[in-house]
């Protein structure tokens, strides 16, 4: 991947700088843990879909084999500017660059860019980037209600094999993730519903939803989760993240500006595989 920087005044931007920005956001980034990210280096990136297959069918030795044509149509996505300008202290520039720490500052960028990419991914239409889940066509949606149990979740796994897909990850608010949490296997009992994903006691707590991983953002609104199956669900990525350093803009302060930019976009090849669970909170 290729990753450009620049510097000014003496600090030197070590190389591997825009490499540990992308890593941080696909770290912070809920919606590209969910999702197959590829890289591009082209500006568009384009993905055959199949709309419609052959019938097929048993036939006798030496008998002709049905005809049909495969429908492919093709999607396309923009990956478009995400980015910002940070206004960091001198001393956190210059000591995590000159400790080999870069991953200070990378850390700094990478998770503002996360959120964005998270609010533009579960978020509508967006004038800018791409649309995101709120105004996809073609979801399969569950009536769950109130959470007091995990049926509408199996519903939901049930709706996508339907059609060809499996669930990897269901997406919620935090406050509906919660809410989860606190399912109880049976009244009175203190043993959680949802399952643990890691039995190492040192890592960090992976909850599960029947098998599927629960994904937690402050992107999702509080009247849906979402279930994604991996493979229907795209972050495209250019190869180019920028970082640039500047100590003139925020020279009275003694900070330095660090301006980071990279092109992401996004789309669901296999919209029907995706469904949507309405909920609602209690009074």
């Amino acid at each position: 991947m290729s990753m450009s920087t620049s510097n000014s005044h003496g600090i030197i931007v070590p190389e591997t700088l825009g490499e540990l920005i992308l890593a941080a956001a696909a770290r912070g980034s809920i919606a590209m843990r969910a999702s197959t990210v590829v890289t591009t280096p082209s500006r568009d990136y384009r993905v055959p879909v199949v709309a419609g297959l052959p019938t097929s069918a048993f036939v006798l030795e030496g008998a002709e084999l049905a005809l049909g044509d495969v429908d492919i149509e093709e999607l396309t996505i923009t990956p478009a500017k995400v980015g910002h300008v940070a206004p960091l202290s001198r001393e956190l520039v210059r000591d995590s660059f000159r400790e080999n720490a870069p991953e200070i500052v990378a850390n700094a960028q990478g998770f503002d860019i996360a959120k964005r990419i998270d609010l533009g991914f579960f978020g509508g239409n967006n004038p800018v980037a791409n649309d995101g889940l709120q105004v996809l066509a073609g979801v399969q949606e569950v009536d769950a209600g109130e959470l007091f149990n995990l049926d509408p979740f199996a519903e939901a796994q049930s709706l996508s094999e339907n059609v060809g897909g499996t669930v990897t990850s269901f997406v919620a608010s935090p406050t509906n993730a919660l809410i989860l949490t606190q399912l109880k296997r049976a009244t009175g009992s203190n043993e959680p519903l949802l399952q643990s994903g890691i039995s190492d006691p040192t890592a960090p707590v992976a909850r599960q939803i029947l098998g599927s991983q629960l994904l937690v953002s402050p992107a999702v609104d509080d009247d849906v989760i979402w279930a994604i199956p991996q493979t229907s669900s795209l972050v495209v990525v250019r190869e180019d993240v920028d970082t640039e350093i500047s100590t003139d803009v925020f020279f009275t302060s003694d900070r330095v500006a660090v301006k980071t930019t990279m092109r992401v976009g996004w789309n669901w090849p296999h919209s029907a595989a995706l469904v949507k669970i309405n909920v609602s909170q209690g009074s």
